[in-house]
């Protein structure tokens, strides 16, 4: 299994806030999971994470026609 990506880490991968990793998390925009005794911890699958943002690109280039 590949290591997990912290909120950091994606942040600076999407080249966005950690504050804004954050709200998505909060909404429910981006795929992550929760880990440790009191699943207070956010971590994110880096595949899961190339495969959402593909899919947000077309969904983008989709709804511009």
């Amino acid at each position: 299994m590949e290591k997990l990506l912290t909120v950091k880490e994606v942040a600076e991968l999407l080249n966005l806030s950690k504050f804004a990793v954050y709200d998505m998390v909060y909404e429910n925009k981006i795929p992550y999971v929760k880990i440790g005794h009191t699943n207070r911890s956010l971590r994110f699958d880096r595949q899961k994470i190339s495969v959402w943002l593909s899919k947000q690109s077309n969904d983008i280039i989709l709804t511009k026609k």
